[in-house]
């Protein structure tokens, strides 16, 4: 996420650069800010204080404290938990990708086994990222039909269809390897092979061979990650600048 604070300072945040993420999270952002300056801490409504800190952390006077939250400052914040979560997922997959980076030999676990394992996860987190994205969309959809919105309700119906269709393959890909076997590549099983020859014979050839075999299923693996992660975001970004501008010209103004 890209903020610019003026003129001349802007301000890069970790996490995906989504126009609507980032839009409700701004709009979170200002309502805490309100709430925080109008108040003497003892008048912040109870869902903002556990979204963002944990309840030891504050005095029991301060979660007690009566909601105080509009309709529109607390549909904000439903958003935000869900644009949250999607933020946290984002930054792991991330994570995946430069892990998958820098793999090396770790004692007890052969190189194969770690390659696939954090390719595994990253399908797995993307599974969870894409279904955020689609809870999210059930919301907005859900507040359109209940607001009687019909033609922005139609819209994001459609959205969610296209979203859907569009990361099929992505979305069967991880139900496949978890509920059917696990995740196969024929660069791993080459690698596994080469790596049960090297731990048996001790040969030049054979050591630089596994190590060259190593190295490029590494390198196939983050640059598919990476190209992937991004292509992800790009098309996520396309799919709901529709939503956001349903959101914040549309629904909020009727709340």
């Amino acid at each position: 996420m890209i903020k610019k604070l003026n003129k001349r300072i802007t301000m890069v945040i970790p996490g995906p650069d989504i126009k609507l993420i980032n839009n409700i999270t701004v709009a979170f952002s200002k309502i805490l800010k309100n709430k925080l300056k109008k108040s003497d801490y003892s008048n912040i409504g109870k869902k903002i204080i556990n979204t963002i800190i944990d309840k030891n952390d504050v005095d029991e006077k301060m979660i007690n404290s009566p909601i105080i939250l509009t309709k529109k400052e607390e549909f904000i914040s439903e958003l935000f938990e869900y644009a949250n979560e999607i933020h946290k997922s984002y930054l792991r997959l991330e994570l995946s990708i430069k892990l998958i980076r820098r793999i090396e030999n770790n004692k007890g676990f052969k190189r194969h086994e770690l390659l696939n394992y954090y390719f595994e996860n990253f399908i797995n987190e993307l599974y969870i990222f894409l279904e955020r994205i689609n809870s999210l969309l059930d919301i907005l959809i859900k507040k359109t039909k209940i607001l009687g919105l019909q033609i922005q309700y139609k819209n994001l119906v459609k959205t969610k269809q296209f979203f859907l269709k569009f990361f099929d393959s992505q979305r069967k890909a991880r139900n496949y390897h978890t509920h059917i076997r696990r995740y196969k590549d024929k660069n791993y099983e080459k690698l596994e092979l080469m790596e049960l020859f090297n731990s048996h014979i001790k040969n030049k050839h054979i050591t630089n061979y596994t190590n060259y075999i190593y190295l490029n299923t590494k390198k196939d693996d983050y640059n598919t990650t990476k190209k992937l992660l991004e292509d992800v975001r790009m098309v996520t970004d396309k799919c709901l600048w529709l939503a956001d501008t349903i959101l914040f010209k549309k629904i909020m103004p009727k709340l």
